[in-house]
Order: C-alpha cells, then structure tokens, then sequence
C-alpha cells in the first residue's frame, strides 16, 4: 500500500523534529516549498534542497533535516 501525504515543517517546529532518526518505511519526499534547507544521510555532506528536489529515504537509514530560512513544505509517499 501506497501512503502519500503533505507535511509542513514551520519555523517555529521544535528542533526535536530536526533531529537524526529512521524512518519504519521507505519513502520518497518531494520539496514543494521551501528555502535554505538541507538534507543530511548520516553517512554523508547535507545538500541543499528546494522546490522539485525529490529524496529517496531507505527505511531504518538515519537521516535529519536541517532548517532553513522559510516554512518547508514537502509531499511524503511511503511505499
């Protein structure tokens, strides 16, 4: 089953949500809106993301965002 859905992170969103995790399902994230945010894998240099960047996150692959100058706005399909 197919999940899809949007997902806005403002802010003023706790930095606890920026915070390094794993997700339980594979997923693709797509940037609708947003400025100067970053993407880390654990094992890699975070890269800039902005609107039309697509991100495919392996389950249990530790990752985290990294906060930018306006709200991100991203559409979420797990798999």
């Amino acid at each position: 089953m197919m999940l899809d859905n949007e997902k806005i992170f403002d802010l003023d969103t706790p930095d606890v949500e920026y915070a390094w995790h794993k997700d339980k399902t594979t997923r693709f994230m797509k940037v609708i809106e947003g400025l100067g945010w970053k993407f880390q894998y654990s094992t890699e240099e975070p890269k800039d993301i902005r609107p039309g960047t697509t991100i495919h996150i392996n389950k249990n692959c530790f990752h985290r965002l990294i906060k930018g100058n306006t709200p991100l706005k991203v559409r979420i399909v797990e798999l």
